[in-house]
């Protein structure tokens, strides 16, 4: 495979977890399609390492939150930014009540047990071949990419950082753990 990597877009202006269950569901139907929250992406993204990685193509999911971290990386890059319907996040139906009234842990973890179930097509990663890419996409359909190229155990993907933190994700040749974030100097 290529050292193309995939992360996880910028952190939204909208937390999930202080949507009501209306809410929550139209961001899951993708009928709410939140902004990226640009001042977080600029205090986070590390430019300069993303520079050094000589990357010469952006992919990205069609939602929002990914397309605009995908353009702040181009911005960067100067290359140019490719949708990649493939890199959508899922789709869920409606989040039972029971399960919602459970709280933000409980819904998390129904919504990974949904994603555990559905069928994710990697085929659109062999037209990447050797480039240099980075893949801008959504943890749940990370997740479910990274099980198929490496036939990793879903349960040990549930809780991985990678997944869960923004800008974060994984090498396409490796399944090794990445990050575009910059490092904080905690002065130590």
């Amino acid at each position: 495979m290529s050292q193309s990597i995939m992360i996880r877009h910028a952190p939204y202006k909208v937390d999930w977890t202080e949507l009501d269950r209306k809410e929550l569901e139209k961001l899951l139907y993708h009928e709410k399609d939140p902004e990226v929250d640009k001042e977080k992406l600029n205090q986070q993204l590390d430019s300069r390492k993303l520079r050094t990685q000589e990357f010469t193509k952006i992919y990205t999911s069609p939602v929002k939150r990914a397309k605009q971290t995908a353009e702040k990386l181009s911005e960067i890059l100067d290359v140019p930014v490719n949708e990649k319907e493939d890199l959508g996040e899922l789709k869920f139906s409606e989040v039972p009540e029971k399960i919602f009234e459970e709280g933000n842990e409980a819904v998390r973890q129904y919504l990974l047990d949904k994603t555990k179930q559905k069928n994710v097509d990697t085929d659109f990663l062999e037209n990447i071949g050797e480039q240099k890419a980075v893949l801008v996409s959504h943890g749940f359909i990370m997740r479910k990419i990274h099980q198929e190229l490496f036939e990793t155990e879903f349960s040990s993907l549930r809780d991985n950082q990678m997944f869960r933190n923004y800008l974060t994700g994984f090498s396409l040749e490796d399944g090794d753990a990445v990050s575009l974030k910059q490092e904080l100097n905690t002065g130590k």
